[in-house]
């Protein structure tokens, strides 16, 4: 049996950190965050360019996680908080394109696709320390559709309503069916 990846993906607020962590410990995997901590200066230098300049940093982070995580896969399963779908929705949506899969990258056995009532998010986001400016639901609502129509056929993503559930039950819910269906 091979070891997976299983990326976490969705809207900020609807709590893809706190349970990809949590599968992880869990399942004695592999927690990895996006993007790599050897892109973030790279990324950070790159705040104020155009959108265009900011997409290729991050489809060069999804790169070099890409490398990474097939290191890590070597000796356990990879809970990836955020991959590359979440720059094809993000981007997707500032830019009004599509965004192309990347070339060469690993791609994930299974995708979480987080999702909750906007009432939900906007909840969380409030009650965050910083907020960061693209944290607003009106933009998240088109990165939304992005990643909706990103996911649309793909029959490796299962959809997880985390509006009214705590982590412990979405964990145990996920945990019950099973590492081949997520």
């Amino acid at each position: 049996m091979s070891n997976k990846i299983i990326s976490i993906e969705g809207v900020d607020g609807t709590g893809k950190t706190t349970l990809a962590k949590a599968l992880a410990k869990i399942n004695c995997g592999h927690y990895y965050h996006t993007p790599p901590k050897s892109m973030k200066s790279l990324i950070r230098s790159h705040v104020n360019s155009n959108e265009r300049e900011q997409l290729h940093c991050f489809q060069l982070a999804n790169v070099v996680a890409s490398e990474e995580m097939d290191m890590l896969l070597a000796s356990r399963d990879v809970y990836i908080d955020r991959y590359f779908h979440t720059t094809q929705a993000y981007y997707g949506a500032r830019l009004g394109i599509d965004i192309p899969l990347p070339k060469g990258v690993l791609v994930p056995d299974i995708s979480l696709y987080l999702f909750a009532e906007w009432s939900v998010i906007e909840e969380r986001l409030g009650s965050r320390h910083e907020r960061a400016s693209h944290e607003n639901v009106d933009f998240l609502k088109r990165v939304a559709l992005r990643y909706n129509k990103i996911f649309d056929k793909d029959i490796r993503v299962i959809r997880v309503d985390t509006s009214f559930r705590s982590a412990e039950e979405l964990i145990r819910g996920i945990v019950m069916r099973g590492p081949s269906k997520a």
